[in-house]
């Protein structure tokens, strides 16, 4: 049965190609997702330690309380490094983008 597979691929020089060429483009994209994910992490780490770590800045912060969702909680969006990680990756793809980065802008311009 390995033969005939062999055989068949030797048949179909084109599809072998294709198949080769696909398993390097795997290999290409696992590289810049491992660089993205590092990414990703870097200014996860800078974002809680700039946004979540500010203290007085945002009315609505107070993880003990229930969240008053009228106001930004930045709890919500960066509690932890994994929380952070996909409030970025929303940001790169421009989902939910107004939702967080309007209240941090306004209140943390450093400009």
């Amino acid at each position: 049965r390995i033969l005939r597979i062999v055989r068949f691929f030797k048949v179909f020089r084109e599809l072998w190609l294709i198949i080769i060429g696909l398993c390097n483009a795997l290999k290409a994209m696992l590289w810049i997702m491992l660089l993205i994910l590092i990414t990703l992490y870097v200014f996860a780490l800078l974002c809680v330690m700039t946004i979540r770590d500010s203290d007085g800045i945002y009315p609505g912060l107070n993880p003990v309380v229930e969240r008053d969702f009228a106001e930004f909680n930045p709890y919500d969006y960066f509690a932890t490094v994994p929380d952070t990680m996909v409030t970025l990756f929303h940001l790169v793809v421009m989902d939910e983008f107004s939702a967080f980065a309007k209240p941090v802008w306004h209140r943390q311009t450093w400009f």
